[in-house]
């Protein structure tokens, strides 16, 4: 089997971009563009989000319950804690507590009128 190398300007060529490329195995990308992924919690909390669209979700990650998006900025609202805007705007805003204070603030999220569904990190 020969490997076959592709110079920067082949890569970047016009007839490489946004498609599938044979050789790389993968779709090329243009030099600029940023590629989303998303990191394995982040697809966790997701699928979790898609299945339980209704619920506030504080999502457990080592000793703090982390949420993102708009349940986050509920949450930061009702409970009065901060509210993270990562620099980069493509991220989602995100809040969290540690875990010692779940008796603290499920009771001011319910009693809010929100549903809240709790969940430890799967991996």
């Amino acid at each position: 089997m020969k490997t076959e190398f592709l110079t920067d300007e082949q890569y970047y060529s016009p007839e490489n971009q946004n498609r599938e490329n044979p050789i790389l195995g993968f779709r090329t990308v243009q030099k600029n563009e940023k590629v989303k992924t998303e990191t394995p919690l982040m697809q966790q909390y997701n699928r979790l989000k898609e299945k339980y669209p209704d619920c506030l979700l504080l999502f457990r990650v080592n000793d703090f319950y982390e949420s993102f998006g708009p349940d986050a900025e509920i949450i930061s609202q009702v409970c009065g804690i901060v509210l993270v805007h990562p620099d980069n705007s493509e991220k989602p805003a995100l809040c969290g507590f540690d875990f010692h204070f779940l008796d603290n603030f499920l009771p001011k999220l319910v009693y809010a009128g929100h549903k809240v569904a709790i969940c430890d990190q799967l991996h």
